[in-house]
């Protein structure tokens, strides 16, 4: 039998299998993946668009759309994500990962073009193909970190390239699993990639490394004032560094529930509110109507 003869084989397997079974945990998800690999594309729907992501069986999006009947990855936030998107010319995804918000960007708005950054040589990759695939042209993908400083430093990873993990941080973590590494990575600024062009949206999802990156993207930001949907993770909030940030420089702040479907006004007052991972930040002077995104 061939290798192309038993892949045909277990995705047949796989595709039998996920009619009979729903899969209620991550751990759940990796036993699946190992008793029954799939690798081919999966048909994906988010941010009111379709789209298609490639799983080696290493992925765990591209896993969790496969094995869950309608499944719904972040989505509010994602909604937001592809309304902001519509009325944008320049679109920065930063950590770009295998391109779903840069994906759902694109195809919201053909006429944007959306930067994508994705320091990881392997995610990087995926990111590429699932564009490619997708058969969008307006994404510039580049294999780079942001933060607020240029050259080369180590990220973290949780696992190796067979597992195309979504939890890589520059910083430093400690609950990090036994297959964990480091891998020299290079990267660059906000306001350096954006020197001489405006941006009118960002997402920063970068595993706790968010205020450097907004750091280093001072000039910009306050030149343009884009919307940002930045990620804020329970064990990274930092005594509420990004909220002040952000109010500092004339922003009102939303925090996006997923499960409800809500977007809801947020000051930061020493806590999160539970089950939140992702905020909205849109500059007053814009004067955005969030009914007009939500």
């Amino acid at each position: 039998m061939t290798t192309n003869e038993k892949i045909l084989l277990a995705n047949d397997a796989a595709m039998r299998e996920r009619k009979n079974v729903t899969p209620t945990t991550t751990k759940d998800m990796l036993e699946l993946r190992h008793k029954y690999p799939y690798r081919g594309f999966v048909t994906c729907k988010a941010g009111g668009v379709e789209f298609a992501l490639f799983c080696n069986n290493d992925e765990l999006t591209a896993l969790h759309f496969f094995w869950l009947k309608d499944y719904e990855y972040e989505p509010c936030s994602l909604n937001v994500w592809s309304n902001l998107s519509k009325r944008s010319a320049k679109i920065a995804d930063i950590g770009g990962h295998v391109g779903v918000y840069s994906i759902v960007a694109a195809l919201s708005n053909p006429s944007a073009e959306i930067i994508a950054f994705e320091p990881i040589d392997y995610i990087y990759a995926r990111l590429l193909l699932n564009a490619f695939t997708n058969g969008v042209k307006n994404i510039d993908a580049r294999a780079l970190g942001i933060s607020d400083n240029a050259g080369w430093t180590e990220i973290n990873l949780r696992f190796g390239p067979q597992t195309l993990s979504s939890g890589s941080s520059i910083e430093m973590r400690h609950n990090l699993p036994s297959t964990a590494s480091k891998k020299p990575i290079f990267i660059t600024t906000i306001d350096e990639q954006f020197r001489d062009a405006a941006v009118d949206l960002m997402k920063v999802d970068i595993e706790g490394h968010e205020i450097a990156a907004l750091r280093g993207g001072a000039h910009v930001i306050e030149r343009d004032k884009p919307s940002v949907l930045c990620e804020v993770l329970p064990s990274e909030v930092k005594e509420g560094e990004v909220f002040t940030w952000f109010a500092e420089r004339n922003y009102e702040c939303y925090s996006i529930h997923e499960e409800t479907n809500t977007v809801d006004p947020f000051e930061w007052r020493g806590e999160l509110p539970a089950g939140v991972l992702n905020y909205l930040f849109l500059n007053r002077s814009r004067d955005i109507a969030l009914s007009s995104i939500v």
